[in-house]
């Protein structure tokens, strides 16, 4: 697991946590906005040298951009529980 990096102190979030049991990267949900984000990253032919996923969760869109854009993604969440879930990858941790 990457190290989570404390920006400021976890606040409590009213998401429920059950959904990071069922938002995977074979949820229709996940699957459908992967794909619209991304069209939009390979339309938009911007630098993609740095890269945050704000809002992140336990990372399952971070880690499938990395797979498919080969590029290290940042993530942020409020939720710490939800960042001790994220699977290993190139970019940083931080609770915010």
């Amino acid at each position: 697991m990457n190290s989570i990096e404390t920006l400021s102190e976890p606040k409590a979030v009213s998401m429920a946590d059950e959904w990071f049991e069922i938002a995977t990267a074979e949820h229709f949900w996940m699957r459908w906005r992967h794909a619209v984000l991304l069209r939009a990253v390979r339309a938009a032919r911007c630098s993609t040298a740095a890269n945050l996923e704000i809002g992140c969760g336990s990372g399952v869109a971070r880690m499938m951009l990395e797979h498919d854009l080969g590029l290290p993604v940042d993530g942020c969440d409020l939720n710490r529980a939800a960042l001790e879930m994220v699977e290993p990858g190139q970019g940083r941790l931080f609770v915010l």
